[in-house]
Formats: structure tokens, sequence, C-alpha cells
């Protein structure tokens, strides 16, 4: 089985059944995973399963959505599976359904979760709007694993460091961890918040010149060992691939990038 270890042996607190709850402070509890959180989707060709990937479009500005027309039309011609939307795509209902409308141009189903600046009830409200419009929308807050038939897509939505909107804790990874125990397949995380990474070539190398991922997220990648685990926030390191762990850049700074996991190995291409 797959075994969590160091800070994230503990008890899951917060990952039980229920709606998340809103804290004191207006943070929600994204990260919590309630219920059984599993959806079977068939995605991709077998071992095989190509994924168009976004994040930090912080909005709507006519720069950034032109990017995510374009970026829309690469994956459709590039003939992606599936679009992963990896968080801060905007503070509102309007600007997240925006968001998610363009990305709706690349003809696939849409994967999205939560970063850091996503509300609770905009980013469900505007996951729902737009499902409601027609477009084929998982929300990955709510889904945490994503049954692709050969391949599983585990989400981690949410950033610990903030007191903005969504975030996690480390019991939250725990009950993430658990929904992968005993699964023996090719594993693929999703998640906003890079993990720890060790000097300037990591995915999470910053501005100041500091790693400045999250260790808890760095102890979940080393217990469950996922072929591929894509990652955004720290758009100063997009485009990087460190043997599977991939920043995916930031629309608002030009980036997005198409990952193929084939046979367990990640491969990358990244626009610009």
């Amino acid at each position: 089985m797959r075994a969590l270890v160091g800070a994230l042996a503990v008890a899951a607190m917060g990952c039980g059944s229920g709606p998340a709850a809103a804290t004191k402070d207006g943070e929600w509890s994204c990260g919590a995973v309630h219920g059984a959180a599993t959806a079977v989707r068939a995605l991709g060709h077998g071992r095989r399963l190509k994924l168009g990937a976004v994040a930090d479009t912080n909005g709507t500005a006519p720069a950034t959505l032109a990017n995510l027309r374009r970026f829309a039309g690469v994956f459709s011609v590039e003939h992606v599976d599936a679009v992963v939307a990896l968080g801060d795509l905007g503070a509102t209902e309007d600007e997240i359904a925006t968001v998610l409308t363009a990305l709706a141009g690349a003809k696939v189903p849409l994967l999205a979760l939560a970063g850091e600046r996503e509300p609770e009830n905009a980013f469900h409200a505007a996951v729902a709007r737009v499902r409601a419009a027609g477009v084929d929308i998982i929300d990955l807050v709510e889904t945490r694993l994503v049954d692709t038939g050969k391949i599983d897509i585990l989400s981690v939505p949410g950033y610990p460091f903030s007191d903005k909107g969504c975030r996690y804790t480390s019991a939250d990874l725990e009950g993430a961890r658990r929904l992968v125990d005993g699964r023996w397949r090719p594993l693929i995380v999703v998640a906003h918040t890079p993990p720890k990474g060790a000097g300037d070539k990591a995915v999470d190398w910053a501005t100041g010149e500091v790693n400045a991922g999250d260790p808890a997220m760095l102890d979940l990648q080393n217990a469950i060992y996922p072929n591929a685990a894509l990652f955004a926030h720290v758009d100063e390191a997009g485009g990087r691939n460190e043997r599977g762990r991939i920043n995916v850049g930031g629309v608002e700074a030009g980036m997005a990038t198409i990952v193929e996991l084939r046979d367990g190995v990640a491969r990358t291409e990244v626009l610009r």
C-alpha cells in the first residue's frame, strides 16, 4: 500500500463527509476530502493520456483572455484528451466562469480546481454555470480522484499559506493520500501548490532566489510516487519538468503546457 510518512502521518481531521466549511477568517477548507470523492470517467487511450494544462489567469484581462483562447486552440489541434485548470483563475464567479468558458474552446472535457484566489461559493457556482451552458466539466474540489480507466488523476486544490480563500491542511493531504491507497496504476497529481524544492532548478524557485513550495506537499509526493505531478503558483518556474514534477506556468505570464503520460513516463511541451 502507498503509505504516507513524516508530518502527514496524522489523523484525518476535516476529511469527513459533508460540505466544506468556511473558517472564521473567511478561507475555506477546499483541501478536505468529502465522501468518496471519486469519479469514473473514460479519458485517454489506455496507458496514454494527454492533458493541456493552464493556471494563474488571475482574472480576465484582455491579454489573458487572448492567451487562453490561443492555448485552447492549440490544445484542440494537438488533440489533448482533457484540459486541466490548476487554480488562481479569478476572484469572482464571473471571472472564473469567463476563464472556463474560454477554455471550452478546446472542445474536450475540463478539469477545474481552485487555487488560493477562488472563494468557495464563487468557484462552485462558476463551475455549475459553465456546466449548465453545456460544457463538459469536472469540479476537482468535489471530485478528488478521477479514474480514467488505466490512469488515475488525484487533485489537491488550494494553497496553505494564505488567508485569502482556498486552503488545505496536512490532514487534508492525508485524506487525499488515502484515496490512492492500494491503486497500483499510473498516477497523475494535479495541484496548485508546488512541493518544497531544493535549488534553482526546482519547480518552486521563486523571485528572491528562494524555494517557495510546501514541505507537506513534498511529503505527499514522496509517499505516493506519482508518475507525473502538475503544479502552478510560482510562475517564475513555469515550464520546468523536474523528474516528472512539472510547473505548467501562468497564462497571465503567457505560458501553458501540454503533458503526455505514456507508459508511465511524462513528456512536456511548453506553449508560449
